[in-house]
């Protein structure tokens, strides 16, 4: 027989937060609304988008370029900025992390932006 450590429980604050619902809901009054925050498009994908999509490397069986090179160097030369001053992240959260990093230390404090409502 295996001995099975229990999982440690999470802290109280946390099974509080209401899970993520992505999309359409609705408002008090029933009305349909789409939440732009969803990062959703109301009027469904571009075709320029799709043509796009189907016209590019087919390489999706593989993670893309970590440092994303070419788009933080498109970025650049469009916006006449050096590369290296160009940030990637996979979203607000990776690169609201990178920056905290940056100037965070180890002993340092700052205040916790879930319960405070932020996040």
């Amino acid at each position: 027989m295996t001995n099975i450590t229990p999982a440690p429980a999470p802290k109280p604050w946390i099974l509080g937060i209401a899970p993520y619902t992505p999309g359409r809901s609705t408002t008090d009054d029933g009305r349909t609304v789409i939440k732009l925050s969803s990062n959703e498009n109301p009027l469904g994908t571009s075709p320029a988008a799709k043509a796009a999509f189907d016209a590019a490397d087919r390489t999706l069986e593989r993670y893309p370029d970590a440092g994303a090179v070419e788009l933080r160097e498109a970025l650049a030369a469009h916006y006449d900025l050096d590369p290296a001053r160009v940030i990637y992240g996979t979203g607000s959260d990776e690169i609201l992390h990178l920056v905290a990093g940056a100037g965070i230390g180890a002993s340092d404090q700052m205040q916790d932006l879930v319960r405070a409502g932020a996040v």
